[in-house]
């Protein structure tokens, strides 16, 4: 899996995620860690949602929302945004 720039990540104030498959859930913490490598955590918020996310795996790996699946995540990324203009 290629990491987008730290460049293309600075533009965007979310960065969210789905896994329908366990095989995904990993992919989800990678990005969070890249996002703390990074130096930018605490600038962007993390959503998460799909079948194989739960509560208890969004606050282990620091997510801040949690949707019940991608399209409720979705949702919550659009208030997200609409608060943060």
């Amino acid at each position: 899996m290629s990491r987008p720039s730290s460049r293309v990540w600075k533009r965007e104030p979310l960065a969210g995620g789905t896994a329908i498959a366990i095989l995904a859930v990993g992919q989800l913490r990678t990005v969070v860690d890249a996002l703390q490598a990074a130096g930018l955590r605490d600038q962007v918020k993390g959503v998460i949602g799909g079948a194989c996310t739960t509560p208890c795996l969004a606050e282990e790996i620091g997510c801040d929302a949690l949707g019940a699946d991608a399209v409720a995540a979705v949702r919550i990324c659009e208030q997200l945004m609409s608060c943060a203009n």
